[in-house]
This record gives structure tokens, C-alpha cells and sequence, in this order.
């Protein structure tokens, strides 16, 4: 199933009640196991897929999440409407708040309860700001990563001001201490910058020094869908859709076109998915990053996961630091540090680099491990657009 695609659904269902799991199953019979396509990441699909067929698989079935009146959902045209008028918090503590409730404590008693929803208080959306070099980097704040990015990319200035080569072992080893660094500044204290200078100027010191032990890294951000708009007056507006699976939960809150997640699963640690309360926001991803400098300005972002901020702060470095032309950096060799690994059994350190040994496995080439990037911008001097996508993974940057 394509993400946002009513029109190509539209049509399959025109000719005719077509079932999904003959589809699939064709596909890899015939046309995957016979070469014509059989490429890597189509052998994932499948195979994800595969595990994702239920009894409701044929377009007939699916029919009620995607059309309403006349092919179009009306319901959730008076969904967004309501949202126009009262504002996301409805969600939580209107109209649409009961319909939602209402529904899954039929299904769920032990679910939520209804002050789960009533005393919901959504993050407070603001922006971060951070000089880096000569050189300014926004991130929204709330719940995002913006701490253990922005301790990264002042650790990265460090060697520079010392005039001293990259250390990529210790960079990897000190990220689970910068995320622990990170949890100890608060996000509404006015003087944070002050505080993540602090910190990681601590920071290069114990690792120059050898006092890094090995840790785990706690918060594995998991992968997300993100798309974001701007008008002409500079207004940004930026929705994160994490649906987890391909198919999403498959159940819809009656008279609304709400189609629900399954995505809490994957944003909560292992066995403590019971603990998690709409009210204490988990972990999330830096999606969107803008950078301004005195040659360019770029919005940059990157797939989630354990090296999101490792690699954001990576490519930022070598654009902003050491001056490499932004589709040079995008394709430099890269190291993480991947936390403890269950195939490896051991806290994971991995990168491009061939010649790299010690700590490191190498992934023998450009490998997504490692983070998918994709940024556009600017270029001031010559007034040019640019977009720069990664060969890591499929996907383009379409605009700045």
C-alpha cells in the first residue's frame, strides 16, 4: 500500500475486488525469484509485507479508511474542519477527544482512562538556537534530540578551536554520555547554551583523557515519516506520520477518518511499553534542521534511529567546519556508534571507512546504517538553489 496515494487506490479498486495477498505473492513468484526485479530492499518489502497480511486484504475491505460520500471522505473533511476551529487540543479534550476515547475503551478498558486524555498537555512548540563556527543552527525543540545534536556539533568545534584532527572512536564512544549530559539540562532553561558548552567541553575532556567506559545508548529514536511546508511569509508548518508498518494499525475511529497508529510500540523501550501515558512524551527525531552561515543556508534532516544526531552533526561538520561542498559531504565515508547490538551481542561501532580498524566493523561500503540524509538551501553568493540527496537510501529533497 502506497502512503497518500487515493488516486492510485481509486483506480485498482475500479477493476475490481483485487486481493492483496495474490498480489504480493505473484509479484515474488513470478517477477522477484525470476530476476527481473530483485533488488535488496524489494526482498525487505516483501518480506515485510508477508508478515503483515490479515483476513481484511482486498480493496473492497479497505474501502471504508480511504472514501466516504462520493469517493471522498467527508468525515474527515468535518474532522479537519473541527481541528480549523478548535485547535489539535480537541483531540485530546473535545469533540473528537470523546469520539477517540469512546472508541478504544470499547476494545480496551485498560487502555487509557479518561484523564489520560483530559489532562493531556502537548509540548510547547518553540525553536532552539545554537552558534556553530560562525554559523547558526535551528531545531525545534520540545521533545526532540536538539540537546545530544547541538553537544555533538560544540565537541566538533572543540577540535577545531584546538586546531586538533577528529578522534571518530572517541566522538562514538561519548555518545551514550552526551545523551545522559543531555537528560541533566533543562529544555526551558534560559541559559542552555551556556549549559551545552559546558557540557561538552567536560565532555572532550574525558575523552582526551581516557576515562570513557563502554555504555549502551538508552534512546534509540525509531524511523519516521516527515513532511513539512512554508509559505511565502516564512511560516513552517512540519508533520511527523509514524505509522510504523506499512499498513498502520488498520482501525478507524468511527465518523472521523482517523486512521490510529501502531507507532507508540516502537518509540517505547522494551518492556516498558505498559508505562506509557499520553501525558509523558517519549523520545523523538530532529527532522528538520536549518543552517545559516555566511555561504549558504540549508534545511538538512535524516531518517531516525540510534545515529541520527552522529550523522547530522557528521555531514553539518564537514559543510560548516571543514568546508566541503555539500553533495561532497553527503557522500563522506561516516562512523556511529550503534548502542548495544543484538547480532553482535556487544556495543556496536560501525563505519564506511575502510581503512578504519580497532573498535570499528567496517559495513564495506556507503551502508543506511549509518543514516539517510537529504538537504537543500541556498548558496548566497551565487543565488542559486541546490538539493543534495543520499546514495545510502532511495528519496530526494524536492524543496527549500
Amino acid at each position: 500500500m502506497v502512503y497518500g496515494a487515493p488516486y492510485a487506490f481509486d483506480t485498482l479498486a475500479r477493476e475490481g475486488n483485487i486481493d492483496l495477498v495474490k498480489i504480493i505473492g505473484s509479484l515474488i513468484k513470478d517477477d522477484f525469484h525470476k530476476g527481473f526485479i530483485k533488488l535488496s530492499d524489494f526482498q525487505n518489502i516483501f518480506d515485510k509485507a508477508k508478515l503483515e497480511f490479515s483476513q481484511a486484504t482486498k480493496m473492497t475491505e479497505w474501502e471504508r479508511l480511504f472514501s466516504g460520500k462520493e469517493n471522498i471522505n467527508q468525515s474527515f473533511i468535518n474532522t479537519m474542519q473541527r481541528i480549523s476551529q478548535a485547535g489539535f487540543i480537541d483531540c485530546y479534550i473535545g469533540e473528537l477527544g470523546d469520539a477517540v476515547y469512546s472508541q478504544l475503551v470499547k476494545y480496551d478498558k485498560n487502555l487509557y482512562d479518561e484523564s489520560d486524555f483530559i489532562n493531556f498537555q502537548p509540548n510547547y512548540s518553540e525553536i532552539k538556537k545554537i552558534k556553530f563556527m560562525d554559523s547558526d543552527v535551528f531545531c525545534h525543540g520540545a521533545n526532540s534530540p536538539w540537546k545530544e545534536l547541538f553537544i555533538f556539533l560544540k565537541i566538533y568545534e572543540i577540535f577545531a578551536r584546538k586546531n586538533k584532527k577528529i578522534d571518530y572512536e572517541k566522538i562514538c564512544k561519548l555518545a551514550p554520555y552526551i545523551e545522559d549530559a543531555a537528560e541533566f539540562i533543562k529544555s526551558t532553561t534560559e541559559n542552555y547554551v551556556d549549559k551545552i558548552t559546558e557540557s561538552a567541553e567536560l565532555l572532550f575532556d574525558m575523552a582526551e583523557n581516557d576515562f570513557l567506559a563502554e555504555k549502551d545508548i538508552r534512546h534509540k529514536q525509531s524511523h519516521t515519516i516527515f513532511l513539512a511546508g512554508v509559505n511565502k511569509y516564512g511560516d513552517l508548518i512540519g508533520i511527523t506520520n509514524s505509522i510504523f508498518t506499512p499498513l498502520g494499525a488498520l482501525f478507524e475511529i468511527e465518523n472521523t477518518g482517523i486512521l490510529m497508529s501502531n507507532r507508540c510500540y516502537a518509540f517505547n523501550e522494551a518492556r516498558k511499553k505498559e508505562d506509557f501515558k499520553s501525558r509523558t512524551p517519549v523520545k523523538h527525531t530532529n527532522n528538520c534542521i536549518i543552517v545559516e552561515s555566511n555561504d549558504m543556508n540549508f534545511v538538512i534532516g535524516a531518517a531516525g534511529g540510534p545515529v541520527q544526531s552522529q550523522t547530522l552533526s557528521f555531514v553539518i561538520n564537514k559543510i560548516i567546519s571543514e568546508k566541503f561542498e555539500p553533495h561532497q559531504a553527503i557522500i563522506e565515508p561516516r562512523f556511529a556508534n550503534l548502542g548495544y547490538h543484538s547480532k553482535t551481542r556487544r556495543i556496536t561501532y560501525i563505519t564506511e571507512n575502510k581503512k578504519f580498524g580497532g573498535l570499528f566493523i567496517s559495513t564495506d561500503g556507503l551502508s543506511n546504517k549509518l543514516g539517510v540524509v537529504q538537504l537543500s538551501g541556498i548558496n548566497k553568493k551565487s543565488g542559486l538553489l541546490f538539493s543534495v540527496s543520499d546514495p545510502r537510501g532511495q528519496g530526494v529533497a524536492l524543496g527549500y
